[in-house]
């Protein structure tokens, strides 16, 4: 199967994702192409990516990861962020490779994905609309753990790691509104898992 590539684009404009793990592998000197990736990721939007000209305070507060802020607030993390529409099958990351961006789901539907040599390609969670997809990125600098794949047409908003240490530099009590929201989030879906575990469970027992 062939995906889109989000991030970035070339040279891997159709790459599958065993060229993706190849590519990005760990444990492989990335050298110059990988900077390349770093300073794409940190000065431009990926392609299809715009800043909005008007903040849609509506839009953005509804999401959770930014409902605890206020509109001034809003103002500041809107212009660290940008919006970006993405066609189905599209790779937003891929296993192994470093991790700079997140992204806020505001329509469509993302799968999370581990490749496995003997089961093959593994559907680990499918994230929708006000959920996160990379959120470690902005915690750590270790490569993504699993691949990111459009299940159809999506809409994100994408903020960078090297933006989001912008606020937290120049405004730490926004950053720390942002990682509260984002902590509801995890603990949303671990919660979840809880649940799904508990009922796989009692499905056992009987």
């Amino acid at each position: 199967m062939t995906f889109r590539l989000q991030e970035p684009e070339a040279p891997f404009q159709n790459a599958t994702s065993r060229d993706w793990q190849k590519a990005f592998n760990p444990q492989r000197e990335l050298g110059a192409f990988c900077s390349e990736i770093i300073y794409y990721q940190i000065n431009i939007p990926p392609d299809g990516g715009h800043m909005a000209n008007v903040l849609d305070y509506d839009r953005l507060h509804s999401l959770t990861i930014f409902r605890e802020l206020d509109k001034n607030e809003l103002e500041i993390v809107h212009k660290h962020v940008f919006e970006q529409s993405v066609k189905k099958d599209s790779v937003l990351f891929a296993e192994g490779m470093p991790g700079e961006l997140l992204y806020v789901i505001i329509s469509g539907c993302v799968e999370i994905i581990k490749e496995t040599k003997n089961i093959g390609k593994i559907v680990l969670a499918t994230i929708g609309a006000n959920d996160i997809v990379g959120e470690m990125s902005l915690i750590d600098s270790e490569p993504r753990s699993a691949t990111a794949i459009t299940s159809e047409d999506s809409v994100l908003l994408v903020i960078n790691k090297h933006s989001f240490n912008e606020i937290l530099k120049s405004d730490p009590h926004i950053a720390a509104k942002v990682l509260m929201g984002l902590l509801k989030i995890v603990s949303r879906r671990l919660r979840t898992t809880d649940k799904k575990i508990e009922d796989i469970k009692k499905i056992v027992k009987k």
